[in-house]
């Protein structure tokens, strides 16, 4: 699989995506360090972070850029669980800046992630001021704890501005 790289993201970058690729970048790094065989995005932009990894998208999912390779692209809420797709299927599972979206099934949509992948790597808005904004509205660690079913994350860095925070969990080959 063929990661993003700094000039697709320019040529496809809209208001959506822009200032977003000081933490792309960094979950793009992960990503590429493990040498993942299979990965699975959640809910991509215009396009995933890799060429050619499989989606899960919800149903009301736009198209990604046309001629853009990708795997298979599961159309599905994944509020509904279980998702359709085996036990430990995927090395990597990546989900950028969704979980906030989840409306109280964050840790049932968690819980379905390890189930789905061995190592999985979420991205969330962290400490944003925007109270009329409730789903990114100050976002914090206890959040993000209660959004994980209680499990921490192996290792997380705080990225960009405004800042997400950046989480990896490594499951391995059991649940």
């Amino acid at each position: 699989m063929k990661p993003m790289t700094l000039e697709e993201y320019r040529a496809h970058a809209d208001t959506y995506a822009a200032g977003r690729w000081a933490y792309w970048e960094r979950v793009i790094s992960w990503g590429v360090a493990m040498q993942p065989s299979t990965l699975l995005e959640i809910g991509p932009w215009k396009r995933p972070l890799f060429a050619g990894c499989d989606l899960l998208v919800g149903p009301q999912a736009i198209a990604p850029i046309a001629g853009y390779p990708q795997g298979v692209r599961y159309k599905h809420d994944i509020t509904n669980t279980p998702w359709p797709i085996d036990d430990k299927a995927y090395d990597v599972l990546i989900a950028c800046q969704v979980w906030e979206h989840l409306r109280r099934n964050e840790a049932e949509a968690f819980c379905e992630a390890r189930r789905v992948a061995r190592t999985v790597i979420l991205t969330f808005p962290w400490y944003w001021d925007c109270p009329k904004d409730p789903i990114h509205h100050n976002v914090t660690a206890e959040r993000i704890f209660a959004w994980t079913a209680g499990v921490w994350p192996t290792a997380f860095e705080i990225v960009g501005e405004p800042a997400r925070y950046l989480g990896i969990w490594h499951f391995g080959s059991g649940t």
